[in-house]
């Protein structure tokens, strides 16, 4: 009697398996995203002093950082992001190339916060590109999508990468019409944006964002009403409102970010952009610090670059 052979199915990984190979992937690619920064920073160095010796003192070419590899820098936050074409971005001639390309090289090889920031004040000696004039209106020069690469550690990005290890999500930010566009919602001029497995679920944190009271033209106040939405496959599947800052301090926050009495009833954050590379295109550097309001993240540091 013949017994006939049945086709042989195979079953789905297991999720905890595939979290397993996700985190060892991550692991691979936060190994490689630092070698190409490092290695992008100082061929930047190199060429840019190779032309200041031939007496020729344009260095915009040798200072790009290609949209690729600003997403190859996003397993620094956990996450490997989808390739991108590369495009060269347009950066501004007065950057002396030894201290951008030192911020870069620091932050790519994951050294000592301390030591990050004090190559960070040394940068933003250098000028502001902008001249002090980036945050007089959210659609001007800081209106897009910047990738955060690094924030000192009172961050709330870093708080979170921490406590998720290898799945952590990337964090980036929209300013202006786009992040207006993602939020659907009025009155939105910002959005902090946690992008967890390839960009299937995001979190977005929406608020508006106006040049300061004072008058300041380099700092943006963020101000209410805040939302905090669920975007799974690009559906909102849950979402809340907040009508305050103390509202939000209060009951928009988990164990992770817990606020004091102090904190809860502290004045609205005010983010100061410390130097900003004004060319609109993807690579330009923003380095920017929490200046006022909320007491946990006060004096923190960011740097962001423009996808």
């Amino acid at each position: 009697m013949l017994v006939k052979k049945m086709p042989v199915t195979t079953t789905a990984m297991p999720t905890s398996s595939k979290l397993q190979k996700c985190a060892r992937a991550t692991h691979r690619l936060r190994g490689t995203a630092y070698t190409a920064i490092q290695a992008h920073a100082s061929a930047s160095e190199t060429d840019a002093r190779r032309r200041t010796a031939e007496g020729r003192g344009e260095v915009r070419d040798a200072l790009h950082i290609s949209r690729r590899t600003v997403l190859a820098a996003a397993p620094l936050l956990g996450y490997a992001g989808v390739t991108q074409t590369p495009r060269r971005a347009a950066l501004a001639d007065t950057t002396p190339p030894d201290e951008r390309s030192a911020v870069l090289s620091a932050i790519a090889r994951g050294e000592d916060p301390a030591k990050v920031e004090a190559l960070i004040d040394r940068l933003v000696a250098t000028g502001d590109p902008s001249q002090g004039t980036s945050a007089s209106t959210v659609d001007g020069t800081l209106a897009g999508e910047w990738i955060l690469l690094w924030a000192s550690g009172a961050a709330e990005p870093q708080k979170i990468q921490a406590a998720l290890g290898p799945i952590a999500p990337t964090s980036s930010q929209l300013i202006g019409a786009p992040a207006a566009s993602l939020a659907q919602r009025e009155k939105v001029g910002a959005c902090q944006v946690l992008t967890f497995l390839g960009g299937g679920v995001r979190v977005v944190l929406a608020a508006g964002a106006v040049p300061t009271p004072s008058g300041a033209k380099d700092t943006l106040e963020i101000q209410p009403p805040f939302s905090l939405d669920l975007l799974v496959g690009g559906r909102k599947l849950a979402g809340a409102e907040f009508a305050s800052d103390a509202d939000f301090r209060t009951n928009g926050v988990t164990p992770l970010n817990k606020r004091d009495d102090e904190a809860i009833a502290a004045p609205r954050n005010q983010y100061t952009q410390l130097f900003v590379e004004n060319s609109g295109q993807p690579g330009d550097v923003r380095v920017s610090r929490v200046t006022a309001g909320d007491p946990v993240v006060v004096g923190t540091t960011y740097v962001h670059v423009r996808v």
